[in-house]
């Protein structure tokens, strides 16, 4: 049996020898033909590392503290919008993009299972996975950067600041109550110096370069508009006692001032009754709320901690404070119900006025509404411009060849073919042997 094996790779060694032009040149041509596979194939895939550089990130959570879920990047939002931005729409639909897309954690599977939240992925593409090419399909580099932004930006209107008091749309007008139309700009007003003073703490400086608009500036507008036209109209509303409908708009302040007027004696009575407490409090029991404890130089000093009549006179500061601003708005609800009375016949031209007047306000506070959502828009990018950073792998033409891959499957090529002559071989020993045999 060994002769024969012997015989059978002296055959094929002769026989790949005498070839072996023809086996390399059949080689080389084998091997430009798996480079140029490579290249192909390389090209129909891409991929991109997506970071996530925001403190709540290391929490698994958005920048509105909501669960961040990276499985959004293939949602049907998100997709749909991909798909339209590269002009596919006609010959691709939204979930067969979605299969062509996967994000994996680019840590390490040992930390993930330590229960470390990765803020780190990587992002792939192939569109090999598609059943048709369109004719226009960009690259997979260009379609890989064009699902990362497109994500990034559904990321940010979804998850990053909440500016629902920037769209909110005072309903006011001339066939409105004069008194009822203020209070609501009023209101207005409130919200947007609250949500201009958010903006501030975060940065005092900011200013739109386009534009020159910063929230100091608009602050000032608003501050203007609450201290003087403000003020203004509900001077004119209280001397001229105007109302569209004087019965109507008396029965609810009534009613508003009855609903105060219980809230007012309410905290008074919890003030009462803290006061109480503090004075029915035995002053000999201090001495027991007075602990040795150490400074920053380690020297020791007895001191005093909070007691049940600090907490008292907390509340009952506060209960006071409370019940003073309730019997200041009575106060004042009890003059308006006054003059508007006193007013027997509100002439056409108080109303039209009182109108006018109201409508502007309204003008005025929708113009600073709309440069603030302008300044917001100019301040978010500046501000997230770095939540997400993607950064892309550009492939090399060496890479896309994959020139030790081709090489190995090149020499497994010629590794074979030398098996299959090594098998002829063998078979042709065997019959040789078994017609030597018959003879």
């Amino acid at each position: 049996m060994m002769e024969k094996i012997m015989q059978a790779l002296k055959l094929s060694a002769s026989k790949f020898f005498r070839y072996r032009f023809r086996i390399l040149a059949a080689a080389l041509a084998l091997a430009i033909a798996l480079s140029l596979f490579h290249f192909y194939t390389n090209g129909s895939s891409a991929t991109a590392v997506m970071s996530l550089n925001y403190s709540e990130a290391s929490s698994g959570l958005n920048p509105n503290s909501t669960r961040f879920n990276i499985s959004e990047l293939v949602s049907k939002k998100v997709m749909t919008r991909v798909v339209e931005a590269a002009g596919i729409e006609d010959d691709v639909t939204w979930d067969q993009l979605a299969a062509c897309v996967s994000a994996s954690y680019e840590d390490s599977g040992d930390n993930i299972a330590k229960g470390y939240i990765s803020t780190s992925y990587q992002i792939a593409y192939n569109e090999g996975r598609l059943k048709t090419m369109p004719e226009h399909m960009p690259r997979a580099e260009d379609m890989v950067k064009l699902i990362c932004s497109t994500y990034k930006s559904y990321f940010l209107e979804n998850y990053g600041d909440n500016k629902s008091v920037l769209g909110y749309n005072p309903l006011v007008g001339t066939d409105s109550e004069p008194y009822i139309s203020l209070s609501s700009l009023e209101v207005k007003l409130k919200q947007i110096s609250r949500y201009i003073d958010m903006r501030l703490k975060e940065n005092k400086s900011y200013t739109d370069e386009s534009t020159g608009v910063s929230f100091n500036s608009l602050l000032k507008d608003v501050e203007n508009l609450t201290n003087y036209d403000v003020k203004n109209i509900y001077s004119f509303i209280l001397e001229t006692g105007v109302s569209k409908d004087k019965d109507e708009l008396v029965s609810l302040e009534t009613y508003k001032n009855r609903i105060e007027a219980i809230t007012y004696d309410t905290d008074m009575a919890y003030y009462d009754a803290d006061n109480n407490g503090i004075k029915l409090y035995d002053e000999a029991m201090s001495a027991i709320v007075m602990i040795p404890s150490v400074d920053k130089v380690n020297e020791y000093y007895m001191s005093r901690t909070k007691t049940a009549t600090d907490s008292m006179a907390t509340a009952a500061d506060y209960e006071l404070e409370e019940a003073t601003s309730y019997k200041k708005s009575i106060t004042d609800t009890n003059y308006l119900i006054s003059q508007i009375k006193a007013a027997s016949k509100n002439p056409t031209g108080n109303l039209k006025t009182a109108a006018e007047m109201i409508t502007q306000l309204s003008r005025d506070i929708t113009q600073i509404s709309d440069k603030l959502k302008m300044l917001d828009i100019s301040y978010i990018k500046h501000k997230t411009q770095n939540y997400l950073v993607f950064t892309y792998s550009q492939k090399s033409f060496i890479q896309r060849i994959n020139p030790a891959l081709t090489a190995i499957e090149t020499v497994g090529a010629v590794l074979v073919f030398y098996l299959v002559l090594f098998v002829l071989a063998l078979r042709q020993e065997r019959k040789k042997k078994k017609k030597n045999a018959k003879v």
